[in-house]
């Protein structure tokens, strides 16, 4: 829209020409043919009002039982003023009295002299000697003599007399536009209708178009009322509206804008501008602070209810801040142009509303035409936005609370979301005083962690990654006089692969399945009888040949520093397990009954799958011995190759080995168990090949698992030479993978154990 158009300048000129000038004067002044059209249909909707102006009513036939109904008079029962003898007032003699309020009391009068029935109104007596009231008086009378128009009831005369001031003014036969909506309301109440919902709209249309006309009249003579309401329109005839009361009218300057210098408007109807200075703001206000108030009289009159219901400065607030409720949220019979032109009015920003009392006239008029109105009901966004402005501290309050209640949404999605990537594992015993610390096991190096810890038991829900750890529970007062290391794999995130360790105090009182969820183990005491057939291996560092992906040359061995710890001397027989399984109810594998049919078998070592192995050491109170330990307690600080040295070509003379078979070659079980029968010999016999540390039988017999895992691939490493492997190509640190839940007539264990917990 370009700036320099002034659309309602254009049409009130336009107005002021004759007919037969008004083409040309538009076509100049206006800049495209759309702009000119849009004031000619303006212009056009006005005069057809002008036409339309209603007659003056005759004088009514007054009787006794006339009194008050605002300006105006209607017929009641209430004759308590009817007997009354009145002075008169100069030349007008007071006939009945029709009303009154703060400021004085209005008289049907006889102007004796011109012989006419008139409405006087006399300024009471406790006000004539106060300077505002007498100025605001004369202000009626001045501001109302200055108008001519249908729509304005006129002033004849101001005087003063022995009976105090007065203001003469034309009498209007009819009720208050406030008395009118109160007996809407009446009859709304008591189910009673005068009118249809469609007939009722439109006669509010003509009310409204016609009190619109009144105000541009006023505000063309730079008067604005600044207190429309309905008690200042009155329905002469009960039809036509007729505007009164300026007693707070305000002359406007050049510019079209006056000061308010006091907010003598009654609350419920003054307009924003008005509040604000209620509100100790100074303020301009110009003639659309009455378009304002036309639209709460409008919306009145269609929802029998006031846009605006607060009382005193709760009032005032609303007036600045509230949108009023759709009309058509009240009644939805109300048609949806005459909400739009009411909305129109009521917009808190006087930019935003009609720029003139005429423009609401025309499209009042438009709409009682079945023609399309101008105005435009407010977009969304916009609707949007006031019902944020005026909700700006709940808006604001729930902006906090969802963005408070995103975060912890989001929060929890997120914590959701690593708890699912990360395993759950949980430590409980019956044993009081106890504590636990965690150590993860490097999946490439397979070294152990720093101990983290855990704290005191229970431990309902520990989250870690998917890996392999070990597991320190011990006394919280360090004596660690008992102590137990549990080994513990989870592979899959989540709490489906949950691992729960629950402690006990004694090997009776332990349970133990072929589950894999439950880890049950019991507290050893450091000094426990068994140690002594248990090799220690002292702390130090440690030639290492082992790496996840297989063998490394001798020349690139890592060292490797180990705490010290307690390693079986021998393997596991069955002996051994067979022992385990008699206590504990744990069952057996399924190639059991071959392994203890023949007595002499029980000594040999016991092959097993990892999780029937782990869950022997558990009961025994140890673990597995992991790969580095192996290698540390079978080579030596030197890291030898074979238990007589490195070199292949030094062993011993004498030594007797079993013959070794084709380890590709697919044999049955029974044809496998005859093998292992004929090259295995019994865990405790003397050995050929006993390594400096101690460890008899780590080269032959069979290989040994340790507690070693290889993660990605899900396999166990498996340590030294079994009866079935090649003396020439199989080494002391040579090491492999097996799977996890498989068994092998090949592949045994020994067990091992801390020398002292880790905290």
């Amino acid at each position: 829209m370009d700036a320099a158009w002034d659309e309602q300048a254009v049409f009130l000129q336009a107005l002021e020409l004759p007919p037969e000038r008004r083409a040309e004067f538009l076509r100049q002044a206006c800049p495209d043919d759309a702009r000119r059209e849009r004031v000619e249909d303006l212009i056009r909707h006005y005069e057809v009002g002008e036409q339309e102006r209603f007659l003056e009513a005759g004088l009514p036939q007054l009787d006794d039982s006339a009194t008050e109904s605002g300006h105006g008079w209607t017929k009641s029962d209430d004759a308590t003023q009817t007997s009354k003898e009145y002075a008169p007032i100069d030349q007008f003699q007071r006939i009945i009295w029709l009303g009154g309020g703060g400021w004085g009391d209005v008289y049907l009068a006889e102007d004796t002299e011109l012989r006419r029935r008139v409405a006087i109104k006399v300024l009471k007596p406790e006000l004539t000697g106060s300077a505002d009231a007498l100025e605001r008086f004369r202000n009626e009378a001045r501001a109302a003599a200055a108008l001519k128009h249908p729509g304005i009831v006129p002033v004849f005369t101001f005087g003063k007399s022995t009976e105090g001031h007065y203001i003469v003014s034309e009498f209007v036969d009819g009720p208050t536009l406030a008395k009118f909506i109160q007996r809407q309301r009446d009859e709304r109440d008591t189910g009673g209708q005068t009118l249809s919902s469609r007939d009722y709209c439109r006669f509010v249309a003509e009310v409204i178009a016609g009190v619109a006309d009144a105000l541009e009249a006023a505000h063309r003579a730079k008067i604005i009322h600044r207190d429309v309401k309905p008690a200042n329109i009155i329905l002469e005839g009960g039809e036509c509206p007729r505007l009164t009361d300026f007693g707070i009218a305000k002359q406007l300057d050049d510019r079209g804008s006056a000061a308010d210098t006091r907010p003598l408007a009654t609350p419920e109807y003054m307009s924003p501008e008005q509040a604000s200075h209620a509100m100790a703001r100074a303020v301009v206000i110009d003639h659309r602070s009455d378009v304002f108030s036309l639209g709460v009289v409008m919306y009145e009159m269609l929802a029998l209810e006031r846009p605006f219901r607060g009382k005193g400065m709760d009032m005032v607030r609303d007036v600045l801040e509230v949108e009023p409720i759709r009309l058509r949220r009240r009644d939805s019979r109300v048609p949806k142009d005459l909400e739009t032109i009411c909305h129109k009015c009521l917009e808190k920003e006087p930019q935003r509303r009609y720029q003139s009392a005429a423009h609401v006239a025309a499209d009042l008029r438009a709409f009682l035409r079945n023609d399309p109105i101008l105005a435009q009901p407010p977009r969304l966004v916009r609707r949007m936005w006031r019902f944020i402005r005026q909700r700006r501290m709940a808006v604001s309050v729930a902006g906090i609370l969802a963005l408070v209640a995103s975060m912890i949404v989001l929060s929890h999605q997120l914590q959701t979301a690593r708890d699912e990537r990360l395993s759950w594992i949980s430590i409980q015993s019956s044993v009081p005083g106890l504590a636990a610390t965690i150590q993860a096991v490097d999946p490439h190096t397979l070294e152990l962690g720093s101990p983290k810890k855990i704290g005191r038991l229970p431990v309902e829900r520990f989250l870690t990654p998917p890996g392999r750890y070990r597991i320190t529970v011990a006394s919280t007062d360090h004596a660690a006089t008992q102590f137990v290391e549990v080994d513990v794999l989870t592979l899959e995130p989540g709490s489906k692969e949950s691992k729960r360790v629950i402690v006990h105090g004694d090997q009776e009182h332990a349970r133990f399945s072929r589950s894999d969820r439950d880890l049950h183990a019991f507290l050893r005491a450091r000094d426990d009888p068994r140690n002594a057939d248990m090799v220690r291996i002292e702390a130090g560092q440690y030639w290492i040949g082992l790496e996840p992906d297989g063998n490394l040359p001798l020349e690139k061995r890592r060292q490797v520093v180990l705490p010290a710890f307690l390693i079986d001397k021998r393997e596991t027989s069955i002996q051994d397990y067979d022992q385990f399984l008699k206590a504990t109810g744990y069952e057996p594998p399924d190639h059991w009954d071959r392994f203890i049919s023949d007595p002499e078998l029980l000594a040999r070592p016991v092959c097993v799958s990892f999780m029937d192995a782990e869950a022997y050491c558990r009961w025994r109170g140890v673990r597995l011995v992991s790969a580095l330990e192996w290698q540390a307690g079978a080579c030596g600080s030197e890291g030898q190759l074979y238990p007589w040295g490195d070199d292949y070509a030094q062993r011993p003379a004498l030594l007797v080995i079993p013959e070794a078979e084709d380890l590709w070659r697919t044999r049955g079980f029974e044809e496998e168990f005859g093998r292992y029968s004929r090259n295995t010999v019994a865990v405790s016999s003397r050995d050929s090949m006993v390594v400096p540390t101690g460890l008899t039988h780590v080269f032959g017999n069979v290989s040994e698992m340790t507690s070693s895992i290889d993660t990605a691939r899900r396999q166990v490493y498996i340590m030294g030479r079994a009866w079935s492997d090649s003396m020439e190509t199989i080494t002391l640190p040579t090491g492999g993978t097996y799977l996890l839940d498989r068994y092998s007539l090949k592949v045994g264990f020994r067990c091992a154990i801390s020398d002292a917990p880790t905290f």
